[in-house]
């Protein structure tokens, strides 16, 4: 019998080792609850007047910054200001029609030359009257407007052999975005285009 009481005195050792761990954290969780009760009663009581009185000093400054400002003052920058909303749509509504001829210029073989020159914005059409030098200049022409980002469509509307070379008529259809002015200037004044090549 000695030998069973013994093994059950060092059970019961060993379980009142464990029981000191359990009384420890609930210390610890008190404390800090305690602790995080009086950093609420804290903030409330002394952070909150600090914050509202800085608020109302901000907010006094502001209305005294306002009175600074004469109403005339105040009148002609919202107009002003009015003024510079409206040319910014104006200014979205606007057609660049410079693109034009920069375009011309830069597909424009050397041996062609035009004679007339005819926009319709509402279709974003460009109709081109003009002379080549001969039939294969003229093909080379219409390949190099083909081969154009901007232009969506180029038709060669009519071809006629005159004594001072090939009369041609071509229509080229134009993005929607070509007339653009906020498009067209977006590049430093310059339409984004490849220049012919031979």
């Amino acid at each position: 019998m000695p030998q069973y009481t013994k093994i059950l005195s060092e059970q019961f050792a060993s379980a009142r080792a464990n029981l000191g761990w359990p009384w420890k954290l609930l210390v610890f969780s008190v404390f800090i609850f305690f602790f995080s009760i009086f950093l609420y009663f804290g903030m409330f009581a002394g952070y909150k007047p600090y914050l509202d009185s800085r608020i109302k000093n901000l907010n006094q400054s502001i209305s005294q910054l306002g009175l600074a400002v004469k109403e005339e003052d105040r009148a002609n920058f919202l107009s002003f200001y009015s003024q510079l909303i409206n040319l910014d749509k104006l200014l979205d509504r606007h057609v660049q029609g410079g693109t034009v001829f920069d375009l011309l210029e830069q597909y424009t073989h050397r041996d062609v030359y035009y004679q007339n020159v005819s926009v319709i914005l509402t279709t974003n059409l460009i109709r081109l009257q003009g002379v080549s030098k001969n039939y294969e200049i003229l093909i080379e022409q219409m390949s190099a407007f083909k081969n154009a980002p901007l232009i969506v469509r180029a038709v060669l509307d009519n071809a006629s052999r005159e004594s001072n070379g090939v009369s041609f008529v071509i229509r080229l259809t134009v993005k929607p975005e070509f007339f653009a002015f906020k498009v067209a200037t977006s590049t430093a004044g310059e339409i984004p285009l490849t220049p012919f090549t031979e």
